[in-house]
Formats: structure tokens, C-alpha cells, sequence
């Protein structure tokens, strides 16, 4: 018997199967924690991962009870909907068979309510009002403070509109001043510092390593999780991209006024403990010359745009030195002497200002505290807060505007981007973006544990067969490898298909690369039941009005649910469980991350072939990666998406379904699409069709 049978006993008692995968997981699981070290590990969809993780600490967390010691564990994952199926179906399950353990789950702050917040937004609007004096009236019935506790308190489901507007948010409690009694988010962080175990999802985690590292510039202060001996990374292949999109920097007009305001309020504010100098006068002026840098990129990329044809909405470019060919028309010529000659001293002056608005700001704040200034430390802090987020992005840009392509290597490895956008009268608007090409040399700080495992369905690049980009990626430290094949048997519960290369017609639709008809046929051979995802929101779109108008007409006969920008996922997939013969239409994130055991799924229908869409951010994504040795970044990413998707499908041994893939690309030999698609399809592991006769027989048994 090995260490897993004996630690599963329990569940194994009250009915539950033991999975050989699961045996391989949890005694690798096991070692590592007994041991310390890391761990990365991939297993298959129906491994049983959860318990595989969880039981091996709770095991550990007991066994240091009895001795009179702690253990803690954190457990991340990376959508809300997984980090509630451990905290109210996975962790209250084993607690009764495991005793003598606490666990507890953490969410960022725009998930709570915040009660100061709704004060401030429902000033004039007697909808939120009203909300708010119901709140008031039940304060103790409110529980946690989710959406879902405050939704049941006033009796209505919230807008999402409504909730921003009575939740947290990072720019209103950025000094996390607020006390326990008296605010959720904080009384949820409270319990999660002492709880044996802790349910997190990745931007949490992200957050945890900003704060120990905002503290001393090293993985080791408490953080927002407190200490802890291991670390579970569940759904890993996302922790990357969850930790590009929390580190990304952003900068439109609006959010460099309102920042500038927070700046020279903490300095105002500044001077009721601290001399000023004259620092605010040199740090209006200093933001007056980021303004003008931004007013000056704007007008320089516009003119660029229209130089080439294309609407500023929705374009996209590089910050970085231009090279004009032709002949330039001279208010192109006046922009870019602005752009080139310009903008680069503004921005010096700007990086020597904000250093020295940094330092008198960080001084203000220790002496207001010390002279305990009522109102005045929070209001410095915000501002020390907002000076020190413009210096980065102004010591980014400065640099960016040097190089050929936007990258940066200095204040950590950056692809900056200008994007055009309209406002809601007409005007123009644009964003600056520096998203981190490569978070590892920050991320590696994540691995400060005794115990570190990393585990997913899709860690091995498909384009290699290793994890080397799984573990480079995001800084994970040489690590026991563990490969858990599919407890299924996907030769015979699964069938893929792929739309044969023909001369008939895709829906007329820019981009396009599927047929309508065929993904009616499809549907009908499943009799609905079936997932259907898009790369594009626009493809989606017109698919569910053409497939109304069949079902007006007779044609379509199957419920039709639909991601829309704002659905409630949970709600959504509930709804997709409950009808067993609805037609799911969605895009990117239902890609990932959904379970919908039994007859509800059985199909997965992909419109077109995931590939990553190729923008100015991919591009130097594949820069990047291509010098780090990674030749083919853009293939693993479309391969890992694949993956996910096609995991939607199988997840009990009573399963049987379709991966039917529209793509023509994926069948013409001369397509490169075709070539990733048969990588793709070979480690799926299913025979392959090109004939939906063959998908009307596979399902005929059991429809």
C-alpha cells in the first residue's frame, strides 16, 4: 500500500474510486511536501487533481497539529467559478472525513462589498440609494459581503454597473487602510492569515508577491497570505498570461489626470507634517510634460494611421523610432520632431521630478504617522502610490522611445503599445500600454515556499514535448517532473472532426473560416448538447443571428444560450447543465476552466482554429520568445488553446463526444494551420473524420 492509499482511505471509504493517475499524482504530491522541493505536473482531465493536492495538506497540516507546529497551505487557481467548487464542494467534502482543519478563501477586493464606496457612488442616484439603505438596515445579514450575499440581502440580481459602484476597487482602498470591523475585504484577508488552508485565485497570488516585495524588495514579508510552507498552482498554463495581464501598465488622459490629482493631493497634504520646498510647484510642471508627451503621441500616431489608411479605432502600433518613407506631409513632419526632439528631455525632467515627489512623499508619510495626523497618511499614500506607478510608466516609455520595435529590457522586460479608441461624442482616445513580454524575473519570487507544485491538464509544449516553457515562462525552479496520462479511454469515447478542404462557401464574414450548414449539420447529429466557441466576437455575433432566424424559420430546433460581453459565466453554465439540449455559443474564456459533466456537453464545436490573434503585442511576444529560444511561441499558444477546449469534453468514464474543428485551414496541406492542427489532433488521442455521417453514427448509440 502506498502513502496515497493510506491518506485516501477515507474517501475511498464512502464510495469513491481510486484512479491509478490520481495514486502517481498523489504520491508525487506527497514526497515533495515531505520533502520540500518543487513539483510540476501535468494530469489529464478525470486525474482527480483537487484531492490529489488538497489531501496530501491536510494531511501535513494535521500530522503539525499533534506536534505542536503550523503548517500552511495555499491552494491557487484561476477563475472564481474553480476557486468556489474547492472552497464550497471540494474542502467542505474532506473536512468531514479529515477533521481538525480550517480553510478559508481570499478574493481581490472588487469582489466584496464596500460600504464607504456605495456612500460615495449613490450620491444622486436613488437606485443605488435605495440600495444602500437596505444594506445598511441588514448590516449583519450581509455575511461575507460577495455579490451573491448582498444580492440575497436586497432581493434582486445586480447590474454589473451597479456593483462596481458598491464594491471595492484598488484606487479607493489603495492604502488598505480600512479595519477589519468595519469592511470585507479586509475581514476576508483576516481570516485567510489564519487559516490552515487558503483558497486564492492567481491575481490574487500576483498581488500576495507585489505586496511582500513592495516591502523590502524580497520574497519574505508577510504579504497579503501571511507565511506559508506550500504552494499549489492548479490550472497552472494560465498563471502567465494572469500574471501579464495583472502587471500590465496602462495610461489614458483621464487616468494621468486623475493621478496627477492624487499626487499633488498627497504633497498638499504632505505639508501638515513635513517642509515642502517647493515640491509641488516642480511636479505640476513635471506632469504637465508627461500631458504634453501624451498629447504629442496621440496626434503623431493619428497622423500615422490615417497616413496609411486605417481608422484610429481599433488600430494599434508600437511606441517606438519611426521610419517614414515617401513624402511626408509637413504636419507629420511637425508631430515627429515633437515625437523625437521633444518628448525625450519632457520625460527626463519628469523621471528626475517624480524621483524627488517619491522621496518627500515617502518622508511625509512616516512623520504623518508618527505625529498621527488624523485623514492625513491615507490621503499621502494614495498620492506616494500614484507618483510612483508615473514613474514607471514614464521611465518605460522613455525607453521605449528609443528602440525599433517598442521592447524594452530596462525596469523589466516591456512591449509597449499605443491604442486608438473612440469616445462615446466621437473624439478620439488613446491608451498607452507596457505589457510585461516576460514576467519570470519578477514571478520567481512567487517560489519562496518549502514546497512548491505547479499542475495542469496542458504544462507540456506540444511543439518540444517538454515543460521547459511551462517552468521558464514564470521562473519556476528546477523542479521533479510527473506525467499523468487520461483515465478515459479517448480511442473510443472520443471522435475529432475536421471540416474535409472543399470549394463550398464560408458564412460571409471577414476572417471567416467555417460554413454555417456544416455546424447546423453537427449540431443535429449531437441533437444540441454542444459547446460552440469563437475566436471572434464579431463571427459569434452573426452566427446567433443567423441561427435565430433558422429557428424563426423552423430550421434550428435547440435552445440557444449565448455569452454575451456581460453574462454571468456561473449563471450561463448553469443554465447550459440544466437544458440538455441548449447550444452554447461563446468565445476565449469558455475555452477554459468549465466542467459540464454528463449529457448536457457533448460535442465541442471550434469555429475556427484558436490561433492567438497577431497584434503588435504578439508580435513582440514571438520576439521575445524566439531570443529565449522558444522558435515557435505562437504555435504552443494556439496548441495549448486547443487542449483546453478539447478538455471541455470527456470528463467521466460515462462520456462520449465530438471535437469538431470548422477550420478549412486545418485540412489544406499548404496551410501552416494545418500543419499545428494535426500536432494538435495527434495528442488528443481520438480517431479522426472528415465525414459528419461518422458523427451521426458515433452518437446514435446513445442519442
Amino acid at each position: 500500500m502506498t502513502k496515497w492509499d493510506e491518506q485516501f482511505a477515507p474517501v475511498l471509504a464512502q464510495g469513491r474510486e481510486v484512479r491509478e493517475g490520481q495514486r502517481i499524482l498523489g504520491n508525487a504530491i506527497i514526497d515533495v511536501i515531505d520533502k520540500g522541493g518543487s513539483l510540476i505536473a501535468e494530469a489529464s482531465t478525470g486525474t482527480g487533481k483537487s484531492f490529489a493536492t488538497l489531501i496530501p495538506i491536510i494531511v501535513k497540516v494535521q500530522d503539525a497539529k499533534k506536534k505542536k507546529t503550523n503548517y500552511r497551505g495555499v491552494v491557487s487557481t484561476e477563475t472564481l467559478i474553480l476557486q468556489n467548487q474547492i472552497f464550497l464542494k471540494d474542502l467542505p467534502f474532506l473536512q468531514k472525513l479529515y477533521p481538525d482543519f480550517t480553510f478559508a478563501k481570499l478574493m481581490g477586493r472588487t469582489n466584496y462589498l464596500c460600504l464607504e464606496n456605495a456612500k460615495l457612488n449613490k450620491v444622486g442616484v436613488k437606485s443605488l440609494d435605495t440600495i444602500v439603505e437596505k444594506l445598511k438596515a441588514r448590516w449583519e445579514s450581509i455575511g461575507d459581503g460577495e455579490q451573491v450575499d448582498v444580492e440575497r440581502v436586497i432581493g434582486r440580481k445586480l447590474t454589473k454597473d451597479e456593483w462596481e459602484k458598491i464594491s471595492g476597487s484598488a484606487t479607493f482602498c489603495s492604502d488598505n487602510a480600512c479595519v477589519a470591523e468595519k469592511c470585507h475585504s479586509s475581514k476576508a484577508r483576516k481570516r485567510a492569515k489564519t487559516a490552515d488552508i487558503v483558497v486564492v485565485n492567481h491575481a490574487v497570488l500576483a498581488t500576495d508577491l507585489e505586496m511582500r516585495l513592495g516591502a523590502t524588495s524580497e520574497a519574505g514579508e508577510d504579504g497579503l497570505l501571511g507565511s506559508f510552507e506550500a504552494l499549489v498552482v492548479d490550472e497552472g498554463h494560465q498563471l502567465e498570461p494572469v500574471l501579464v495581464s495583472q502587471w500590465t501598465k496602462e495610461l489614458t488622459m483621464w487616468e494621468l489626470d486623475k493621478m496627477a490629482g492624487d499626487v499633488a493631493v498627497g504633497i498638499e497634504n504632505g505639508q501638515q507634517a513635513t517642509i515642502n520646498h517647493g515640491i509641488g510647484r516642480i511636479t505640476q510642471t513635471a506632469l504637465d510634460d508627461v500631458q504634453e508627451v501624451l498629447l504629442n503621441i496621440q496626434r503623431f500616431f493619428t497622423l500615422l494611421a490615417e497616413r496609411d489608411g486605417q481608422e484610429w479605432k481599433g488600430h494599434s502600433a508600437a511606441v517606438c523610432m519611426k521610419y517614414i518613407a515617401g513624402n511626408v506631409a509637413p504636419n507629420v513632419i511637425s508631430a515627429m520632431n515633437e515625437y523625437e526632439q521633444e518628448n525625450p528631455a519632457r520625460l527626463a525632467n519628469a523621471e528626475t521630478t517624480l524621483d524627488k515627489a517619491i522621496i518627500y512623499l515617502a518622508k511625509a508619510l512616516v512623520d504623518a504617522k508618527e505625529q498621527k495626523i488624523k485623514g492625513v497618511p491615507r490621503k499621502v499614500s494614495k498620492g506616494l502610490r500614484a507618483a510612483k506607478d508615473l514613474l514607471d510608466i514614464v521611465r518605460i516609455l522613455s525607453k521605449a522611445m528609443e528602440t525599433k520595435d517598442g521592447i524594452i529590457s530596462q525596469y523589466g522586460i516591456y512591449g509597449t503599445i499605443v491604442d486608438g479608441w473612440e469616445k462615446r461624442n466621437g473624439e478620439q482616445g488613446m491608451t498607452l500600454r507596457m505589457v510585461p513580454l516576460d514576467v519570470s524575473p519578477k514571478a520567481k519570487f512567487l517560489w519562496h515556499t518549502k514546497t512548491n507544485i505547479l499542475v495542469s491538464a496542458t504544462l507540456t509544449d506540444l511543439t518540444d514535448g517538454t515543460f521547459r516553457y511551462a517552468r521558464e515562462c514564470i521562473g519556476f525552479p528546477a523542479a521533479k517532473e510527473v506525467k499523468v496520462s487520461t483515465p478515459f479511454e479517448l480511442a473510443t469515447q472520443q471522435l475529432i472532426y475536421i471540416t474535409p478542404a472543399s470549394d463550398m462557401p464560408v458564412q460571409e464574414l471577414r476572417g471567416a473560416q467555417f460554413n454555417l450548414e456544416e455546424m447546423v449539420s453537427l449540431v443535429n447529429a449531437s441533437r444540441g448538447r454542444a459547446l460552440v466557441l469563437f475566436t471572434s466576437r464579431a463571427e459569434l455575433d452573426w452566427t446567433v443571428d443567423e441561427l435565430k432566424l433558422k429557428q424563426m424559420n423552423g430550421l434550428f430546433n435547440y435552445p440557444i444560450l449565448v455569452q454575451e460581453k456581460d453574462s454571468d459565466k456561473a449563471l450561463l453554465m448553469e443554465q447550459f447543465k440544466s437544458d440538455t439540449s441548449s447550444v452554447l455559443l461563446a468565445t476565449k474564456s469558455f475555452f477554459v476552466g468549465i466542467d459540464v459533466p454528463g449529457e448536457a456537453l457533448s460535442q465541442v464545436i471550434l469555429a475556427k482554429f484558436p490561433l492567438p490573434r497577431y497584434s503588435v503585442e504578439c508580435r513582440q511576444q514571438i520576439s521575445h520568445w524566439r531570443k529565449r529560444n522558444f522558435p515557435r511561441w505562437y504555435e504552443r499558444e494556439s496548441l495549448t488553446i486547443l487542449q483546453q477546449a478539447a478538455g471541455r469534453l470527456i470528463r467521466s468514464s460515462d462520456c462520449r463526444g465530438v471535437v469538431s474543428i470548422l477550420d478549412y485551414r486545418a485540412s489544406d496541406a499548404k496551410s501552416s494551420v494545418y500543419k499545428t492542427t494535426k500536432i494538435g489532433v495527434d495528442a488528443l488521442g481520438s480517431p479522426v473524420t472528415i465525414d459528419i455521417n461518422t458523427v451521426t453514427n458515433f452518437f446514435a448509440p446513445t442519442v
